[in-house]
């Protein structure tokens, strides 16, 4: 019983975390289910894309495709309150900048969007519509659904591989004390996500899983070998891109 109340904390913690839903809860993994947050993280993402997925299949009947892979694009990031673009922005803003690693992390704290984050951010946008213009209604829904898993199995691995770079910030709380018991049950319900893609779900996952594990390299050269909350965004994102056109490519 007390390790399923905690399982329960765990994925209410992480559900309060990776989404605005209820709005009432803050954005904090929470003490309690702290230890096996991560695990959840795919599980999750899958709920996410499985939303997003029925507003596409809901607005196919209704209007253009042009228009449900607007719904597609914008669905997620409203489900998420835009958590994973956001870091996306302003890693792309600080890691690249040609400064030294502390520099770049005083770029990521700042709100503005400079240019590198405003390219970046339009190019990956356009890549996602591009992905949901590309696909069936109903492709496209448990295209969602694997993507959204995916994303943050990659993202749950960038947070083991590598120390934070800051003390105190929006995903410090991730890596302390995360058992790897946790992260293999995070990856295990990535793969049963991953199934509803038939092969091309499993495929998905592995481009996510690889492109994620690139990019948390990169990132985390530039920033002197540690990661920000900020960075598993990036991370995350790109990994559900890599999702996205493992179900596009012919």
């Amino acid at each position: 019983m007390r390790a399923l109340r905690r399982a329960g904390a765990a994925l209410w913690a992480a559900w309060s975390f990776l989404t605005i839903l209820p709005p009432a809860c803050p954005r904090s993994p929470g003490a309690e289910g702290s230890t096996a947050t991560l695990a959840f993280f795919p599980l999750v993402g899958a709920a996410v894309g499985a939303l997003a997925g029925g507003a596409v299949l809901l607005a196919s009947r209704v209007v253009p495709p042009p228009l449900v892979a607007v719904v597609a694009v914008a669905a997620p990031l409203a489900l998420t309150g835009a958590l994973h673009f956001d870091g996306l922005l302003d890693t792309a803003d600080g890691a690249f900048a040609p400064r030294a690693p502390e520099r770049r992390l005083e770029i990521m704290r700042d709100s503005r969007v400079g240019s590198f984050a405003l390219v970046t951010g339009v190019l990956v946008l356009l890549a996602f519509y591009g992905c949901a213009l590309a696909l069936t209604p109903l492709r496209l829904a448990a295209a969602l659904v694997v993507a959204g898993a995916a994303g943050r199995a990659a993202a749950v691995i960038a947070v083991v591989r590598y120390p934070y770079g800051r003390e105190h910030g929006t995903g410090s709380g991730l890596r302390e004390r995360t058992p790897w018991p946790a992260v293999a049950a995070g990856l295990l319900f990535a793969l049963a996500a991953a199934t509803l893609g038939s092969w091309r779900g499993i495929a998905a996952l592995l481009a996510a899983l690889a492109a994620g594990s690139a990019l948390a390299e990169l990132v985390a050269r530039r920033l002197g070998g540690t990661l920000t909350g900020d960075a598993y965004g990036f991370c995350e994102q790109f990994a559900e891109l890599a999702a996205l056109l493992t179900f596009v490519v012919r």
